[in-house]
């Protein structure tokens, strides 16, 4: 496979998502959606050892749970109408000026928020089972062996933690099939399970680039917003800590999931449109070919 610039795809997506501004009313409910989630459960994040899950979840009741997995559904949905006509908005990006996103096309927004909560449901319940094979020797070991409960404790949440990882990574391939070609999710997971394998290294060296910039952009967002609070304080203005947190979250957030959904759909276009396939393997392959046409040259 041809090498493949990050710098360069990083380049082209932050001079591409100038073009339209559907991406960016959908990066904003995206934003919206990712701080509403953090404020959400931001009474889990206290929580940092298994006992002290285990006695959270203990001092709950069916009364007290519901309300709280309504807003957890509510904001998974909404988050699935968010990014999914996002990617679908960014379209553009590998079809050019053939495709079109228009908002009012009612069928393109359910389409996609229904794809997109079909696809994160189905990954959710395959983690969720990989978790409770995951916890058997913890549950054998707390009858036997109670001693070696931390060490199994540890090697449980790095094991999921790379299965976590690894999710993110070919869910952002899967989306794509799925809403860029008329595939059923079926042939999307395969595809996208293919075109990992096909091209493992460059992925995961891509998957470690995004987190880099996430972690960079996340580091120089609180550095601002500290920024921004002291001018606010310095000019007396009546405004108080935590809205100008959320207003700058607000808008630096909504700008950076447009730029990142925007690289990895031009990554994704990349290797998909590599010219290595083995001969044996281009019917199988032809869909992501066939939304693929207008890679930029990398």
């Amino acid at each position: 496979m041809e090498k493949i610039s990050f710098y360069t795809l990083a380049s082209v997506a932050y001079k591409k998502i100038f073009i339209q501004k559907t991406p960016w009313i959908f990066g904003s409910v995206l934003a919206l959606t990712l701080i509403s989630e953090d404020k959400v459960f931001s009474s889990l994040k206290t929580l940092t050892s298994l006992e002290e899950v285990t006695a959270f979840l203990s001092r709950q009741s069916f009364e007290s749970v519901w309300p709280f997995l309504l807003i957890t559904l509510l904001l998974a949905l909404v988050h699935a109408f968010g990014q999914g006509n996002l990617i679908t908005s960014l379209q553009f990006l590998i079809e050019g000026k053939k495709f079109a996103y228009t908002i009012s096309k009612r069928k393109t927004l359910i389409r996609s928020t229904v794809i997109l909560f079909l696809i994160e449901t189905i990954l959710f319940s395959i983690l969720l089972g990989i978790l409770g094979i995951l916890s058997l020797p913890l549950f054998l070991a707390s009858f036997v062996n109670a001693s070696a409960l931390p060490l199994l404790t540890n090697l449980l949440l790095l094991t999921l933690l790379f299965f976590i990882l690894l999710f993110s990574l070919l869910k952002q391939f899967i989306f794509c099939y799925a809403l860029f070609s008329p595939l059923s999710l079926r042939s999307a997971f395969k595809l996208s399970v293919n075109l990992f394998y096909k091209h493992t290294s460059i992925s995961i060296f891509f998957f470690i680039f995004t987190l880099f910039l996430s972690t960079l952009f996340t580091f120089f967002v609180n550095i601002a917003i500290l920024g921004i609070v002291a001018i606010v304080k310095w000019l007396s203005l009546p405004l108080t800590q935590n809205t100008i947190e959320i207003f700058c979250l607000f808008a630096f957030f909504a700008g950076f999931s447009v730029f990142l959904q925007a690289l990895w759909i031009l990554f994704f276009a990349s290797i998909a449109k590599s010219k290595d396939e083995p001969k044996e393997e281009k019917e199988r392959v032809s869909a992501s070919e066939q939304i693929a046409p207008d890679v930029p040259q990398i």
